[in-house]
């Protein structure tokens, strides 16, 4: 058997050496290469499982925003609405306040008309009873003529009567003495001198329409100095 010198003996150890040394170099490489892969499989896993809880979180925050905001929407638009009807109240308060004002004013100027005109009617039936006293008897008939067209008092067709009595319009004073009220003391006696004036002026006795005498037809004070309304 040949026999191997020494040197070439420890060159040959050392050859082993080195191989089981990069073998083992090796081995703890493909090991850290190894654990390297798991721990980034293991890092991007995280970041995976870190993302989709992420993710849901977002989700989650848009659906509370989402319901969040339609909430408001639907608060904004109950406010719009009540709004609206407050508007719509509060215009319908003001249209029926311009009604009732209106309505108010009207039925004021309609008394206020009313007393005017009954001013008016009172003024002109104590201005025809004036004009009476004074003698005027044709301004007086004549405006007694508009008191009784005017929704006259009874008492108004008393006075007019003596009035045409005196003018020696006797049938006027017969036809208005008819109205006249029923208590009059004098009333028989005033609608007999109209007869007998009427039948005086029919039978041609007399000049047609003459007055009776100064007196005769005097006016009584009135009794009371009411309104013709």
């Amino acid at each position: 058997m040949k026999m191997i010198s020494a040197p070439k003996r420890r060159k040959k150890k050392q050859e082993l050496m080195a191989k089981a040394e990069k073998a083992k170099q090796d081995s703890l490489a493909r090991e850290n290469e190894k654990r390297a892969k798991a721990e980034k499989e293991k890092q991007e896993q995280m970041a995976k499982a870190e993302k989709a809880r992420q993710d849901s979180i977002a989700k989650v925050a848009e659906l509370k925003a989402k319901e969040e905001k339609a909430k408001q929407e639907a608060l904004a638009k109950e406010a719009e609405r009540k709004a609206q009807e407050e508007k719509a109240r509060i215009a319908k308060e003001e249209e029926r306040k311009r009604v009732e004002e209106a309505k108010a004013r009207k039925l004021k100027e309609q008394q206020d008309l009313r007393e005017k005109l009954a001013r008016e009617r009172k003024d002109r039936y104590d201005h025809a009873l004036v004009l009476y006293r004074g003698g005027r008897i044709d301004s007086s008939a004549l405006l007694f003529k508009t008191v009784l067209a005017d929704s006259p008092a009874a008492e108004a067709y008393y006075y007019a009567g003596r009035v045409y009595l005196a003018k020696g319009d006797f049938s006027k004073s017969l036809e208005t003495l008819e109205k006249a009220p029923k208590d009059k003391a004098d009333l028989d006696g005033l609608r007999g001198k109209a007869l007998m004036g009427l039948g005086k002026k029919q039978g041609g006795l007399g000049r047609p329409g003459k007055p009776i005498r100064q007196g005769q037809g005097r006016l009584p004070a009135p009794r009371s100095n009411r309104s013709q309304a």
